[in-house]
């Protein structure tokens, strides 16, 4: 039996409605769905991928864009499902900043996505790849979307890339900072989520 749980939240900006449906025990799905009540084009940070890819035919990269990848952060006995730009953390090195590819809203627009999640949740983040093992807690589940908006000097500097689902748009790295989050929770539905040993 699935279990239907939908909270909303505003800013300035946009409206949020998520919605998390428990399919089987195993699954949780869940349904967002953001309206851009801006003056400006709003681009979400919402399509996450893990690798790039080299198309010798095209010549081209693709973004190996992945509709059920998430961020899933845990913190306490909290855990937190995402779409954003991540921080990498103090203690990992990389060569660049790794940006999601982007999801273009124009005002007065709404966009929807459904993705699902395995529990118990792991933990995950493009520079974090979480524990694979480890014990099980249970854990407050909540939502979060990066986004930001774009005047007409930022929409300048958005580029078109190729991905597995077609076109989309993508732009230069910048810092976790400099995105607007909007975040939705707690849930009631609590869930299980993987915990370092």
């Amino acid at each position: 039996m699935s279990t239907v749980e939908t909270l909303t939240v505003a800013n300035v900006d946009c409206t949020l409605n998520v919605t998390v449906m428990q399919l089987t025990p195993e699954v949780l799905e869940l349904r967002y769905q953001i309206k851009n009540t801006a003056a400006y084009p709003i681009y979400l940070c919402n399509r996450l991928y893990k690798n790039i890819e080299f198309d010798a035919n095209t010549q081209r990269n693709i973004y190996m864009v992945e509709p059920n990848l998430a961020n899933i952060v845990l913190d306490g006995t909290s855990v937190t499902v995402g779409k954003a730009v991540v921080d990498v953390p103090r203690w990992v090195l990389v060569e660049a900043l790794q940006i999601p590819c982007l999801s273009r809203i124009l005002p007065q627009e709404t966009y929807t996505e459904v993705f699902q999640v395995r529990e118990p949740l792991m933990p995950y983040t493009v520079y974090e790849p979480g524990p694979h093992r480890g014990n099980i807690i249970t854990c407050t589940l909540y939502f979060k979307l990066g986004y930001f908006l774009a005047g007409p000097s930022i929409e300048s500097s958005i580029d078109i890339v190729n991905t597995p689902v077609g076109p989309v748009h993508h732009t230069a790295p910048f810092p976790a900072s400099e995105q607007t989050t909007i975040t939705v929770g707690p849930f009631a539905k609590q869930v299980q989520v993987v915990s370092e040993e």
